[in-house]
């Protein structure tokens, strides 16, 4: 079965998504996230395959500065598909594929009102070493950013598979 998306709006998470949180620490998270989401302050998208949620995403808008950014709230993968490369997906992993997403939103919402970065806060050392180097995030004042390109294009997917972000990187829509 094909890898789908769900997303959700002002509502709570599904009870199913609980089980990506392996620890109190992200269940912690998850909880808010929910709540963010019930308010509206958060969309979340579920990658679900076979019905089952693997991995998720949370984005909202923020400003850095005077720089208008869309926001990663929260993203994580089930622990069972961390590091697995799928041949549906194109030979790429869940958190490649949550973020090639997150960079297509965020190029929509450059088109509409105007965003300059996709910004994230990791929540760990390890996690910014992960996003420098599986995504080429850069970091400044612990808030890691990447520029959202102007379009996409098969160049831009190959950047992100190879961990490079450029001015002009742009992705193709997966769909």
């Amino acid at each position: 079965m094909p890898f789908r998306f769900e997303k959700l709006e002002n509502q709570t998470l599904p009870v199913a998504t609980y089980s990506l949180g392996d620890d109190d620490r992200r269940h912690k998270f998850l909880k808010k996230l929910s709540k963010d989401c019930q308010k509206g302050d958060v969309v979340v998208y579920i990658v679900k395959k076979e019905d089952k949620p693997i991995g998720l995403i949370g984005l909202g808008a923020a400003r850095v500065g005077d720089i208008p950014c869309v926001q990663i709230e929260y993203i994580i993968v089930g622990k069972e598909h961390r590091g697995i490369k799928y041949e549906e997906l194109g030979g790429l992993k869940i958190s490649a594929y949550l973020m090639i997403f997150c960079l297509n939103a965020a190029i929509k919402v450059k088109a509409i009102i105007g965003a300059r970065w996709l910004i994230l806060t990791p929540d760990n050392e390890e996690l910014e070493r992960f996003y420098k180097k599986e995504f080429d995030f850069t970091v400044h004042d612990k808030i890691m950013y990447l520029k959202i390109p102007n379009k996409t294009t098969q160049k831009a997917m190959d950047d992100v598979r190879n961990g490079k972000n450029t001015e002009s990187t742009t992705i193709e829509q997966i769909k």
